[in-house]
């Protein structure tokens, strides 16, 4: 029995990398023996009674004859056949066998048989048989080879899969050594074990009760009480579905799942696989989880894996949002639950069938309440998305809130906007919030630039437009007050604290009280003036002598009473009326003759007063000017008017009512003198 290689390489029509690669990595490409070949060959040559029998292999560029039994093997040519069974009766030397096959002269005067070896329908390789002599092959020759050649086929898938099997449980056995506190055991159809990694973490969680674990059924290792749920569970995944069981021993928690072990086309479920790994640490965070998302207010939070099925679901908030507890959520997709259709549409818009890279955040109406949902993907160390975290928050009461907030800020703008006074809002900072059209067109200002200005800019804009210092402007000023030129108004705050709901701050409000103050400086000259006459009253003669009292200290002042002559007289026969014609022509007679400095004021019936801040000959010759222009009045009605007059110089520090007072004798004196004149003061004692 030899084997070897023959030359020249061959050419292959088809050839099939992945597939030769798999035959090298199961050991069967090269020119190595190979027993159970052998055995296929040996039978062969016996049951033909041939020369020889071969098992060839072919790589991309070779044949190797993996098993030569009798006669050697050709070193020239190749024992390749084609895709279909080459027989040749009489081969002579040179001669081809198939499309392929060459043989050298050693083989003159044999016979060829050979039948194609196939993997995934694809030509590896040939068995084939050369006879003792010419040979006619029958047509039991070719079915007898060519079952051997199935039997050759049947080796080569065996090699490879005990060598997927090894290949398989190495990455099975790397898994497990890797997963921490973790253990893989593999079960085939019969519930039979096949592969045990880590078995010692399932005796310590209680799951098996034997220490030899391969070769034995699932009822003969799983202990009590869990021998009769884990069967189940295991029956299921041979069924295709995944289940997880949990343990605790001691302080300790372990989590079994089971789950199907998935096959190829022809095979797709050949086993099942059970999982067991402490899940203590995980166990604690997750009750320290479920403890803070608990504790969170109006909150329901879940977390979904990557195929989409939820690994936690809890909150205060999650049976009302949902109608389901959490236990209900976990271990399922959202396919696998009955919801709402308001429910669903929410879950669907968060599931990781949506999985974006970015955060989503919408507003799901559920179940009469309106939430907040906020939906983020998880990612491992690596940045692999592994699932999708979402938070609902219960926000109907903000909602409430803001809508309320929303009425009452319209109710405001309408309201301020029919407001005449310039009203804003300023935040606890300073910075405007609310400010009313009024506001924005009493100070000459954008209404859009007033949003968020800081008091201290519109300070500064407003002494730009009044001239006052902005010092004078502040908030802890009181009683401030304005004017703003073209056109003239004179406009007044009014600074009140607020407090609403969370919100704290100033309203300052600006009033135009240009009418006010023009309607107070009316009335006061109304209070301080004659009403027939126009001339200030005695008020206003006291009010003019307060004001100037120091100025009048220092400088010299004279003061004259005026009194009509026979004025009753005037009343008695003319009548009143044609009295107050002669009041008024009197009274314009003395204010035209005094100046801008002096005053004079009709103190009471047909007496005046006059202050001039002036020496007594001055003073004199005005009255004297004055009494002149009376005379000269020829009223129609009365006939001719005259006045006389008492005139003094203020003492010292005298005070204004004792100058008056003798001023009053010195006009006595003028009427006893005759009238018609004015008396002074001859000398101090007069």
């Amino acid at each position: 029995m030899t084997a070897g290689r023959s030359q020249p390489p061959w050419r292959p029509e088809s050839g099939n990398p992945s597939r030769l690669l798999r035959l090298a990595r199961a050991g069967l490409l090269g020119a190595e023996g190979d027993p159970e070949f052998d055995n296929v060959a040996r039978l062969a040559q016996r049951l033909l009674v041939a020369d020889g029998a071969y098992v060839s292999l072919l790589d991309e560029r070779y044949q190797f004859i993996k098993s030569a039994v009798g006669r050697a093997a050709p070193t020239t040519g190749s024992l390749h056949a084609s895709a279909s069974t080459v027989c040749v009766r009489v081969l002579r030397a040179g001669a081809p066998i198939g499309v392929e096959c060459l043989v050298d002269g050693s083989a003159a005067g044999a016979g060829y048989l050979g039948v194609p070896v196939r993997v995934d329908a694809k030509v590896v390789g040939t068995l084939c048989v050369l006879g003792a002599g010419p040979r006619r092959w029958r047509d039991d020759d070719i079915e007898a080879l060519t079952g051997l050649a199935r039997l050759v086929e049947k080796l080569i898938a065996l090699a490879l899969l005990e060598r997927d099997r090894a290949q398989e449980a190495l990455t099975y056995r790397a898994i497990a050594r890797n997963i921490p506190d973790g253990g893989i055991l593999l079960f085939d159809d019969r519930l039979r074990f096949v592969f045990a990694e880590g078995a010692r973490l399932f005796s310590i969680a209680g799951f098996v009760g034997v220490e030899t674990v391969e070769g034995k059924t699932v009822t003969e290792v799983i202990a009590a009480p869990n021998t009769a749920a884990v069967e189940a569970l295991c029956r299921e995944a041979l069924e295709g579905r995944t289940n997880t069981l949990e343990a605790k021993r001691g302080e300790r928690w372990f989590r079994l799942v089971v789950a199907p072990l998935l096959g190829d086309a022809h095979e797709p479920i050949r086993g099942g696989i059970l999982f067991a790994q402490d899940v203590t640490e995980v166990r604690r965070r997750e009750l320290l989880l479920r403890t803070l998302v608990r504790s969170l207010p109006n909150t329901a939070v879940s977390v979904l894996d990557d195929e989409g099925r939820f690994v936690f679901a809890d909150g205060p908030k999650l049976e009302a949002a949902t109608g389901l507890r959490g236990d209900e959520f976990e271990g399922r997709r959202i396919e696998e639950m009955e919801l709402g259709a308001e429910v669903e549409t929410a879950l669907r818009a968060v599931d990781v069938q949506g999985l974006s890279g970015e955060e989503m955040v919408f507003e799901p109406h559920l179940r009469g309440r309106i939430y907040e949902a906020r939906a983020t993907d998880l990612k491992d160390s690596d940045g692999a998305v592994v699932g999708r975290i979402a938070v609902l928050y219960d926000i109907t009461a903000r909602r409430e809130d803001q809508n309320r907030l929303e009425r009452a800020r319209r109710l405001l703008d309408t309201t301020l906007a029919h407001v005449e006074d310039g009203v804003c809002l300023l935040d606890t900072e300073g910075h405007i919030q609310v400010a009313n059209w009024a506001f924005a067109m009493m100070f000459r200002l954008d209404p859009e630039s007033l949003q968020g200005m800081h008091f201290s800019v519109f300070v500064e804009k407003l002494a730009g437009l009044t001239g006052e210092r902005p010092e004078r402007l502040g908030l802890d000023v009181e009683g401030v007050e304005v004017l703003l030129p073209n056109p003239r108004r004179v406009l007044r705050r009014t600074v009140v604290p607020f407090e609403l709901m969370d919100a704290e701050g100033q309203v300052m409000v600006w009033r135009d009280v240009t009418a006010e103050k023009n309607l107070a400086v009316e009335r006061e000259r109304q209070a301080m003036t004659d009403a027939l006459t126009a001339l200030p009253n005695r008020r206003a003669m006291a009010a003019w002598v307060a004001r100037d009292a120091g100025r009048h200290l220092r400088q010299a002042l004279s003061v004259a009473v005026v009194d009509i002559d026979h004025f009753k007289q005037v009343n008695d026969v003319h009548g009143h009326n044609v009295g107050d014609t002669v009041l008024r022509q009197v009274a314009d007679i003395l204010r035209a003759s005094v100046r801008s400095d002096d005053l004079v004021a009709r103190w009471g019936g047909e007496e005046f007063v006059l202050a001039l801040p002036v020496g007594l000959s001055v003073a004199l010759a005005v009255c004297e000017r004055m009494r002149a222009s009376v005379e000269a009045l020829e009223p129609s009605t009365v006939g001719r008017v005259t006045i006389s007059i008492g005139l003094v110089q203020r003492r010292g520090d005298e005070s204004f009512e004792a100058v008056i007072e003798r001023a009053d004798q010195r006009l006595l004196e003028a009427k006893r003198s005759g009238r018609n004149r004015v008396v002074i003061e001859t000398d101090e004692g007069a």
